[in-house]
């Protein structure tokens, strides 16, 4: 493999990283009440002079995903605004290399022993064709990264969040981005290597089990099943990521949609993974003021 096709693969790695967050463990879904399954919410209330909605996305590029409801292809239409979790623009590509790379001092087998080091290889090369030594400079997220999503189709060009994307540039809608790339991928800085090499070795050890997993995720999605996706989720809970990649996220973000859905009508797309649970970005909106009701 050359190096040219090796890291056009890893920025596809690290792309995809940017909308992982609704496969990862959580402890943050806790609530004493389920809540209504439906991936559109309508946000109201709180002086907004117009509509604006929230909807779950799962960030893949299978096909079963992309069955949209009438009301959510109507709720999308009526909108002069489209947020996101990072707006996909040109210029986003060019640093996102840069940031998957770790400290100029590090090395992957310098945390590795030597048995671990031979079992990720291995599985690098049977599953994906990949060596290790591609990765030797590479955060060990990403290396774990390029494990997941792999119980799901590749039907299309474009991953959801990204097919919604364009839609919205065609259409003429402002754009907005709620989160910058530094901060989707700075969020597990709080991991030191040795956790981030742990989570790797723990996909190596459970790849079978995780697609599965993954196929029951998109399964969920499909019928709009937000108590099973956010049981799902706990049900492998990690409490220092879940902090880390969800709770800390959900509260900035909701920070941020309260302020700009005053501004235009907007359609706000985020993961599924963010929208149950009692710290929530539903839940985070009304504390905030908003009514947010489903939609079906």
């Amino acid at each position: 493999m050359s190096k040219f096709t090796t890291k056009k693969q890893l920025i596809h790695v690290g792309f995809l990283w940017l909308f992982m967050a609704t496969i990862w463990p959580s402890t943050a879904f806790s609530q004493k009440q389920g809540i209504a399954n439906s991936l559109l919410w309508e946000i109201s209330g709180n002086g907004l002079p117009h509509h604006a909605f929230l909807f779950g996305t799962m960030h893949v590029k299978d096909e079963k995903a992309f069955d949209f409801s009438k009301s959510m292809v109507t709720a999308f239409d009526t909108c002069k605004s489209f947020a996101m979790e990072i707006a996909l623009e040109p210029n986003i590509y060019k640093d996102i290399f840069k940031l998957m790379v770790a400290d100029e001092n590090y090395r992957i087998e310098d945390y590795l022993k030597p048995e671990e080091q031979q079992k990720i290889d291995n599985f690098l090369k049977k599953q994906f064709g990949f060596k290790l030594e591609y990765f030797k400079q590479i955060k060990p997220v990403f290396l774990y990264i390029i494990m997941s999503g792999t119980g799901m189709s590749v039907d299309n060009e474009h991953f959801l969040d990204e097919h919604l994307f364009l839609k919205a540039k065609n259409e003429g809608k402002t754009v907005i981005g709620i989160e910058t790339l530094e901060e989707q991928i700075n969020a597990l800085d709080g991991l030191t290597i040795r956790e981030q090499l742990d989570l790797v070795l723990d996909a190596v050890e459970g790849f079978g089990k995780n697609k599965k997993v993954e196929q029951k995720l998109l399964k969920y999605y499909q019928n709009q099943q937000l108590n099973e996706i956010a049981k799902l989720i706990e049900a492998g809970s990690n409490e220092k990521v879940s902090v880390l990649l969800l709770t800390n996220r959900n509260h900035v973000m909701a920070d941020r949609i309260a302020k700009f859905i005053t501004k235009e009508s907007t359609f706000v797309a985020i993961g599924a993974g963010h929208l149950p649970g009692k710290e929530g970005v539903i839940e985070l909106l009304r504390e905030k003021g908003f009514a947010v009701e489903p939609v079906y």
